[in-house]
């Protein structure tokens, strides 16, 4: 996949849905992510395990880029700060990860892709072979556990069975796509289960990055156990946050993937929440060393809460 094509494309179709009316934004979708639930058929579980190749092979037509088109901010005119122009063309992408729940046109991903305070003006899905859709519609969505179930018009789609959460030392695999790498597979294991802030998590020890949010986690059968959503490194002084960041990078489209590093846009920052007080994270010169960095994930139950079964 020539990565820098990808992006183009992704461009263009975003910016033809604006001109035709055909494509939704941040506007027009989100008033579902207030819905709690909605009505879905599942697939059945897996039974037979599977090997990461032939894994592989089978789930990549159900995981697709999702992709958001928003407008980079005013600049400045030089030599005149007060004055500002607007960067008419200047279009960038948001993207994340999403898989198929059902054959109908119904994926999930991270819901901090849809509710991130930098609104986009259309959302767009593509699979592997490159076909685009708009996203129609929110149906469901859950902030505390950081899912969220939407629409797109497809049919015969290849939906990804939702398997259970499984014990530390299991193998775990991901397909997913970090930064300028689409569907990337790594492997590991589940390294822990552990509750936060009301809320189920699970570190697995399988790399994953900025752009990866949403994506499925599988077990050895090929049932996803988990969903990305974010990292956090530990310094030698300590955790370098207090609490784990939202994992979404902002990608400048006229970027290419052999020039410099594109530009980062600050994380979505953590809600002020009242906790018990935690020792001073001391300042970057001082933490040291990275020595690791927790890959968290959210727990297949989070999905299926989402999801009443006829």
């Amino acid at each position: 996949l020539d990565s820098e094509k990808f992006l183009d494309k992704l461009e263009a179709a975003g910016k033809e849905m604006l001109e035709t009316g055909k494509g939704k934004g941040s506007k027009e979708l989100n008033e579902g992510l207030k819905r709690e639930t909605c009505t879905l058929e599942l697939p059945a579980v897996r039974t037979e395990p599977i090997a990461d190749t032939k894994l592989y092979a089978e789930v990549t037509e159900s995981i697709f880029v999702v992709c958001g088109l928003y407008k980079t901010p005013q600049t400045p005119v030089k030599g005149d700060k007060k004055r500002k122009v607007p960067a008419d063309d200047a279009w960038e992408l948001a993207f994340s990860t999403a898989f198929a729940v059902t054959a109908d046109g119904v994926l999930t991903t991270s819901r901090h892709f849809f509710g991130d305070p930098q609104p986009c003006e259309v959302f767009l899905v593509a699979d592997s072979q490159g076909k685009i859709y708009p996203v129609e519609e929110i149906l469901a969505a859950d902030e505390k556990k950081d899912t969220c179930l939407f629409r797109i018009q497809a049919e015969g789609l290849k939906p990804l069975p939702l398997g259970k959460s499984i014990p530390p030392g299991s193998k775990a695999r991901v397909v997913s796509h970090p930064g300028y790498f689409f569907w990337f597979f790594s492997a590991g294991q589940v390294g822990n289960h552990f509750e936060e802030d009301g809320a189920n998590w699970v570190n697995i020890t399988a790399d994953f990055g900025q752009g990866s949010s949403g994506a499925p986690v599988f077990d050895e059968f090929g049932n996803v156990i988990g969903q990305v959503t974010s990292t956090l490194t530990l310094f030698a002084t300590g955790p370098a946050e207090e609490e784990p960041a939202v994992a979404r990078r902002r990608i400048p489209v006229q970027a290419k993937p052999t020039e410099e590093k594109p530009e980062v846009l600050p994380k979505t920052p953590p809600k002020k929440k009242k906790k018990k007080e935690k020792p001073m994270v001391p300042p970057p010169e001082e933490q040291g060393e990275p020595q690791m960095v927790f890959k968290t994930c959210t727990p297949v139950e989070a999905i299926r809460s989402l999801i009443k079964q006829p």
